[in-house]
């Protein structure tokens, strides 16, 4: 069998296992950012419910104000933490389809590989089956045939003299 395809399993096969770790971190990070973006609408929906029974009371403008901004800033960053979630689920996605990628290179090799091997052990099982027919062929050719013995007397016959 070709030590190429032997070389390419090997080269092949850690660059799989590179890409299954970044895999796995680009997974961490989407569950991250999932989680830091469900962090912060969830603070968010806190501050408006306290808020709330406080605006029923006498509130000064400046501090509806303060308010509203704040809640302007928590918007933004829940909209920058939803756009950095896609982000990373599309990165997580990219680097998955890499991983099938050398998945699929990696059964191939195999496949490959083992129908190489399958098809030398048949060679081998010709080569070996022409060497023992060769062999028998040669032991035949080297012993004489038996002939009917012609000078053989037999039983019935009567001798005669002469």
């Amino acid at each position: 069998m070709p030590t190429t395809l032997l070389a390419l399993l090997e080269h092949e096969t850690p660059a799989r296992d590179r890409c299954s770790a970044a895999l796995q971190r680009a997974q961490v990070a989407s569950e991250n950012g999932r989680a830091q973006a469900e962090q912060l609408l969830h603070y968010r929906r806190d501050y408006q419910a306290r808020w709330s029974p406080q605006a029923r009371g006498a509130s000064s403008v400046e501090l509806l104000h303060s308010f509203r901004a704040f809640m302007q800033r928590l918007d933004d960053a829940v909209a920058q933490q939803r756009h950095q979630v896609h982000a990373l689920e599309a990165q997580q996605a990219a680097v998955q389809r890499q991983c099938q990628a050398h998945e699929r290179r990696l059964a191939s090799l195999r496949v490959l590989i083992e129908r190489r091997r399958a098809m030398a052990a048949v060679q081998a099982r010709r080569r070996e089956q022409k060497d023992h027919d060769e062999f028998a062929q040669r032991q035949s050719t080297a012993r004489p045939q038996h002939a009917p013995d012609t000078l053989s007397v037999h039983a019935d016959a009567v001798p005669t003299t002469y």
